[in-house]
């Protein structure tokens, strides 16, 4: 005989599946003296629909268990986790086990659960319903058992933040149960059964020796660990940061590794860190676990003292499978992970001409221009309480993204990253550029069916918005391209890596990139270059071109955000300069903020002539400049 032993609906990190997922599971017990094949057997949570899901033949013997992930992936063997099609909403619905002869074996009516707090029979099979201390998956259900739900976090007062002098810190665990220890460290290692027991508040004072700056603490029963670790960093001392803070706390020898490890990408290369942030005000805005890892190619090489960029993802692994609070500005979508961009090339470690601005810079003027755009926020990184600098923290150009900013009602697109595929596949792109490649685009069927695939205002825009930056590293890579997996999707471009524009490689301000676009070279030249064979794309990109030219590309508009950028990021710049270079160099970026400057307000002069030249608009051509050369589109 079958019956529903135990269910945790709310599970965070109890148990996760194969694919590191937390999600509601159910457990199954075999109460009888034979071994039961669970084919014909099925659960639902609607009584109209008793086969909602059947289970596949699977045997259970005699007291033993079979475990049932609710998530909805309506995923079968081989494997021996099983995943129903339908997933539990945390209260309120009847779940059922249904006997091969359509007769109820076991019915329950699930009542609210706390986290990692479970709903199971005491004893097991038999015993009526408790709220366990313990969930149990494939195992013995066991005491503690109660008729109310435990309560599964500690509560810790004042949260980390910034604070002047001394603090008192409590911590309570509103468990009616003996037996509970809290245990806690200020250290940062994560507590133990053998951990300082908490007796009465702990004292946060910067007249300690060492200052103690992060508490550590979690429930215990017995030697075993009941709750998440808490996590609270404290600043007590030492003048405020002028940006909010990115404080990141991990072993001392997993930073370490990761900094010298350049070579390991991937999972592989991932570490686990606690990660906080404390708006500028010096409020604790919230606390989680992640994984952290290097980012970027160039960046990643250097000693362990370099400034490097990382990422961080939010998984089940960690206790937070995305994160849902603000971050960088009110994203509208919870957050799988995001880049900590240390702007390798437009940084004193890449360049001299460096003003750490540019490529955030560029990403708000692409939005201007009203197309999608990655966000960023500036923040002040600290790993283990060592300040490592002035970071552009910005979303991860994924899946997520692309549902929030462009259209939610698409499932799956085509992500591609200087035509490599980073998700789904290029069967579209490649069907794209076989359509510019085999044929003229100044027959007006062939343009119309380009116009099919592309997105070809965004395109123009994309391409003009580069074209002006005056961008040294590109059409040829630093790209990012997404379509709709659906019927009718068109590509899209992104702006991404954009560091390499206004003068920073390049110390002139007149160069004929309008050229650059067409002749350069790799996917995005061939179909600027094609597209620029049709009158009727040559008519649109001028029109785009002049109105941007008259709008966010205009030198009173660029200036403002260059301004606003620079003074955003001023006070913790200079300090990250001095920190790490000298008195010298805070007067160079404040000298290459002004050419920046100067760049914007000279720039749309020179490029409309290259422009209005090429495209025979009558206007008197610029200097010639050491690109000017190469073919011009071709006009009927």
């Amino acid at each position: 005989m079958m019956r529903i032993n135990e269910v945790l609906l709310q599970n965070r990190w109890t148990k996760l599946d194969e694919n590191e997922k937390a999600s509601t599971w159910i457990e199954l017990v075999n109460v009888g003296t034979r071994t039961v094949d669970l084919s014909g057997f099925s659960i639902t949570n609607d009584v109209t629909v008793p086969r909602k899901w059947p289970i596949p033949s699977q045997e259970v013997s005699p007291g033993g268990y079979q475990l049932v992930w609710l998530s909805g992936k309506d995923q079968p063997p081989p494997t021996r986790e099983l995943h129903a099609n339908f997933e539990l909403s945390r209260r309120g619905e009847t779940l059922m086990l249904v006997a091969p002869d359509g007769t109820t074996s076991d019915a329950l009516f699930l009542l609210p659960q706390s986290d990692d707090r479970s709903y199971g029979r005491f004893p097991d099979g038999l015993g009526r319903f408790r709220y366990l201390l313990f969930p149990t998956p494939e195992e013995k259900n066991r005491e503690p058992a109660a008729e109310r739900p435990f309560a599964s976090r500690l509560q810790v007062q004042p949260n980390g933040g910034r604070y002047d002098g001394r603090i008192e810190v409590e911590m309570t665990m509103p468990l009616a149960l003996e037996d509970v220890e809290i245990r806690y460290t200020t250290d940062g290692n994560p507590p133990t059964s053998a951990s300082l027991l908490y007796a009465q508040p702990v004292v946060m004072s910067p007249a300690s020796t060492p200052v103690p700056r992060v508490l550590r603490a979690a429930a215990f029963y017995g030697d075993r660990r009941i709750t998440p670790i808490e996590t609270h960093s404290y600043f007590l001392d030492g003048e405020p940061f002028g940006l909010p803070t990115l404080s990141v706390l991990m072993g001392s020898g997993d930073f370490w590794r990761m900094q010298l490890q350049v070579n390991r990408r991937g999972r592989e290369s991932e570490h686990p860190a606690f990660v906080e942030v404390i708006d500028a005000s010096g409020s604790r805005v919230f606390g989680s676990g992640a994984g952290i890892r290097l980012h970027g190619n160039a960046g990643r090489q250097g000693d362990f003292a370099t400034k490097k960029s990382y990422r961080l993802y939010f998984r089940d692994l960690y206790g937070t499978r995305s994160l849902k609070e603000p971050l960088i500005r009110d994203e509208g979508y919870p957050l799988n992970g995001v880049v900590l961009r240390a702007n390798n090339d437009d940084a004193f470690r890449g360049d001299p001409r460096a003003a750490y601005i540019r490529d955030q810079l560029i990403r708000e003027l692409h939005e201007d221009m009203g197309q999608p755009a990655v966000h960023g926020a500036w923040y002040s990184l600290l790993v283990n309480f060592d300040f490592k600098g002035v970071y552009n923290v910005v979303e991860r150009l994924d899946q997520d993204f692309l549902r929030s900013h462009i259209d939610p009602h698409v499932a799956d697109w085509d992500i591609l990253h200087d035509s490599v595929v980073s998700e789904g596949d290029a069967e579209a792109w490649d069907r794209l550029l076989k359509l510019m490649r085999e044929h003229d685009l100044a027959d007006e069927a062939r343009y119309e069916e380009a116009l099919e695939l592309i997105d070809v205002v965004n395109f123009t825009d994309y391409m003009i918005l580069n074209i002006w930056a005056q961008n040294s590293d590109w059409p040829h890579k630093n790209y990012y391209a997404a379509r709709p997996r659906s019927s009718g999707g068109k590509w899209i471009f992104v702006s991404w890596d954009a560091e390499s524009v206004l003068g920073l490689h390049e110390r002139v301000h007149d160069l004929n990139t309008f050229q650059r676009g067409l002749n350069r070279g790799g996917p995005l030249t061939e179909m600027f270059s094609r597209l620029m064979r049709n009158p009727r794309y040559q008519e649109l990109f001028v029109e785009r071109f002049d109105r941007h030219m008259a709008g966010p590309l205009a030198s009173a508009h660029v200036v403002a955000r260059i301004r606003r950028l620079s003074q955003a990021i001023g006070p913790e710049q200079t300090r990250e300069i001095r920190g790490r270079y000298s008195e010298d160099e805070v007067t160079l970026w404040r000298e290459n903020i002004e050419a920046m400057v100067r760049f914007a307000r000279l720039r749309p002069a020179i490029i409309r002539q290259y422009v209005h030249d090429a495209l025979g608009r009558g206007i008197t051509s610029a200097a010639p400049s050491e690109e000017t050369t190469g073919d011009l589109p071709h006009a009927q």
